[in-house]
């Protein structure tokens, strides 16, 4: 199996930009969610032995998305209800539940537009 070389995939470097590049954003906050795509990068290579987003990569990225957005939002809603029993503060996590469910509700809109675009052809 390849090695990773210590390089961040295309993906990721840009992401690590993207994040890099929003000065709205807590710099410490940033290093740590940088520090762990970098991880998560290497944890992959060595999982499929390529970089995240080769372009002879046959997977639906939408569709991979949707299922990832999917288990967070049950996540998400699982903690508001174990905070719920415990009468613990909830509110940052009630605020990014809402917002799964609009990426969500965004996201399936989106994967129908493409779905009913390759009908047409």
């Amino acid at each position: 199996m390849k090695k990773n070389n210590g390089s961040l995939s295309p993906v990721t470097r840009q992401i690590v930009r993207d994040l890099r590049g929003r000065k709205d954003f807590d710099k410490h906050i940033t290093q740590l969610i940088i520090d762990d795509l970098r991880k998560r990068d290497i944890n992959g290579f060595e999982t499929y032995g390529k970089p995240l987003g080769e372009p002879d990569d046959p997977r639906d990225w939408l569709e991979e998305l949707e299922q990832e957005i999917l288990d967070a939002s049950q996540y998400a809603r699982a903690e508001i209800m174990r905070r719920a029993l415990k009468k613990k503060r909830a509110v940052n996590i009630v605020h990014m539940y809402q917002q799964l469910l609009t990426l969500l509700v965004t996201l399936k809109d989106e994967r129908e537009i493409v779905r009913r675009g390759k009908r047409r052809r």
